[in-house]
């Protein structure tokens, strides 16, 4: 094992170890970070969010088959994205990468976008990264762990004036700000980490009135845009003309993506940055200090965008576009609805509830909902009590081979006695709020435990033998 320290990560880093039937390590992909992982506290939960890069140095493809990510101090699996999760949070602007089959060609490189959800009040030393790929017939993977920076996010006011306003970010949206990198000081950076985009709606949900592709007809057009907080302005660019129209807004080179802009200091090497703002509108100068709450600017529609908005991020750089991307969170607001948890749900969680509430779904059952929730659940299962061949939880956890009518009734697309199993044991365990505990009676206990680790039902913490 060999660390390194690059600013302020340390990074360890593993050498591979191959599995199954690899009788020696293999050494064709490597694994890296440039940027400390960032952990993101808010009332909502927290969140590990970083990048890990791929690079391929062998003479032979890669597929890229999971990866799994389990915390220190006995937090288990924290993240594991399987096959197409795994490609799906693939970047798409990298050569070598195919995206669509998950593999890595030689002399190709990719990165993983990384959102774990973490414990809301455990503290996290480290985050262990394991991918596995395969190379023919061969199964290998490589492991690099990373100590995160626990540090809380600027807590800031509200950037805009009194109104419903959606804020837009999704992680997973292949073309959001979280997934566009820009060049900088000779590597890859990513100021859209936490970006938002703010966007004004009327009370009936409309963002427009009158003609759409006119700017000035968005609903929050030449709003006031506010101070976050008390601070410095250290940047500000004026001068960026606005197209008369949203349709005729072309490219803008990377001096003037950002339209008209204000950065505003936030103490600790951390700044606010305001984009896109209305030509003319700007009231403040470099050098200024500003009070929280001060009008600095109006909202416009300058600069590489798609209709009016006021792009709002923090980063370590006084210069948009050139800096990390750092987390952040606002004193007070108030959700509404239920836009947020839609937008940020990845495509395939929203199939999948599409193939549930149609009955079409692994988990549907003669219920159609699960029933009432508890907040202390305890699920026994014994399939000495599945009374035939209706439950067999021993095949379910992998304890025991399916039988040939399973395998024949899968390759017939048949319901098969995993399946069943598979819907009674999400029934029960679903209904835990709080606190699940599952008493599982096995012939072979051992073995049931390490088909259970094996498959990731559980982690190793999780399963105490009682003979």
């Amino acid at each position: 094992m060999v660390a390194h320290k690059l600013g302020d990560m340390v990074l360890l880093a593993l050498a591979l170890t191959g599995m199954t039937s690899a009788s020696a390590p293999s050494r064709q992909i490597q694994l890296r970070s440039v940027f400390a992982p960032r952990i993101d506290r808010t009332d909502l939960g927290a969140s590990g969010r970083y990048e890990l890069y791929l690079s391929n140095h062998g003479n032979a493809a890669a597929r890229l088959s999971s990866l799994t990510v389990r915390g220190s101090a006995g937090a288990g699996i924290l993240l594991r994205l399987a096959a197409a999760d795994l490609r799906a949070s693939l970047a798409l602007d990298r050569s070598g990468c195919d995206v669509k089959s998950g593999m890595l060609l030689p002399g190709g490189e990719c990165v993983i976008y990384i959102d774990a959800a973490l414990p809301r009040s455990r503290a996290m030393q480290e985050l262990s990264n394991v991918l596995e790929y395969s190379d023919g017939d061969r199964l290998s993977r490589v492991e690099i762990r990373l100590r995160p920076l626990d540090q809380p996010g600027p807590s800031l006011g509200p950037p805009l004036g009194s109104g419903t306003w959606i804020a837009v970010h999704s992680p997973d949206w292949p073309r959001g700000h979280r997934r566009f990198f820009y060049r900088g000081k000779g590597k890859d950076i990513l100021p859209g980490r936490f970006a938002i985009d703010f966007i004004k709606v009327s009370a009936d949900g409309a963002i427009n009135c009158g003609d759409v592709d006119k700017p000035a007809n968005a609903i929050g057009y030449g709003n006031p845009v506010l101070a976050v907080a008390e601070g410095r302005i250290v940047a500000v660019r004026r001068g960026v003309s606005e197209s008369t129209t949203i349709s005729g807004n072309g490219r803008h080179d990377l001096a003037t993506a950002a339209g008209n802009y204000v950065v505003l200091a936030l103490g600790r090497g951390r700044y606010a940055t305001y984009q896109h703002l209305r030509p003319g509108s700007i009231r403040v100068r470099n050098g200024e200090t500003v009070r929280l709450g001060a009008i600095i600017g109006e909202l416009g529609f300058t600069g590489d965008s798609t209709g009016p908005h006021l792009h709002l991020d923090v980063s370590n750089s006084i210069e948009p576009m050139t800096g990390e991307g750092l987390p952040f969170k606002f004193s007070s607001f108030t959700l509404l609805g239920s836009w947020r948890l839609a937008l940020d749900a990845p495509f395939d969680q929203i199939e999948k509830y599409d193939r549930y509430v149609r009955g079409v779904s692994q988990f549907d059952t003669h219920q159609g909902v699960k029933g009432l929730e508890f907040p202390r659940v305890m699920v026994v299962v014994s399939d000495d009590e599945a009374r035939g061949f209706m439950f067999a939880y021993d095949k379910l956890f992998g304890a025991k081979e399916k039988s040939k009518t399973d395998l024949d009734n899968e390759a017939a697309g048949k319901e098969t006695t995993v399946d069943r199993t598979r819907r009674l044991f999400y029934v029960t365990c679903s209904r835990a709020e709080k606190s699940l505990a599952v008493v599982y009676y096995a012939a072979q206990p051992a073995q049931a435990r390490d088909a259970m680790i094996r498959q990731a039902w559980f982690d190793a913490d999780e399963i105490e033998l009682i003979a």
